[in-house]
């Protein structure tokens, strides 16, 4: 599942990214109206991680290769079911986003703390998008 997701983005956002001058993640600017979070993070899996940007707006998760890339990824919330903490003794800082589809998009953050802060803010995203949305499906979280 991991594979082919992870492959699709890649299909969609081309090949092998510049290095992001971005180095930690922060909360969105008021200007840019519905950006709640965004940041460098990467995207794959135990053995094969890509730098990607990560936007968190208010109904979606937006992937770019480097910032103000006009070629994105969007993960809408409403196909967003968990977050939560990935315990691998392989890499560190991971978390994952679970999808409706039954994937799941493997994400790694520079430090344990911007796990925390990404982890954080998706949950926050998750529950006010479930609140407005309030006949949509059950969004489960978890940072344990």
């Amino acid at each position: 599942h991991i594979a082919k997701t992870v492959a699709e983005m890649r299909e969609n956002l081309g090949k092998e990214a510049k290095d992001n001058t971005d180095t930690s993640p922060m909360i969105g600017d008021e200007a840019e109206e519905g950006i709640v979070a965004e940041g460098p993070i990467q995207i794959g899996s135990v053995r094969d991680w890509k730098s990607r940007y990560l936007v968190l707006r208010d109904s979606a998760l937006v992937v770019t290769r480097v910032r103000e890339d006009r070629r994105s990824q969007k993960i809408t919330l409403d196909t967003v079911t968990s977050v939560s903490t990935a315990d691998s003794q392989a890499v560190d800082n991971v978390f994952v986003v679970g999808l409706s589809t039954g994937y799941t998009v493997w994400m790694r953050s520079q430090t344990a703390e911007e796990r925390i802060f990404w982890i954080d803010n998706i949950s926050r995203a998750l529950s006010a998008f479930q609140a407005r949305n309030a006949d949509g499906d059950k969004i489960t979280v978890s940072t344990a």
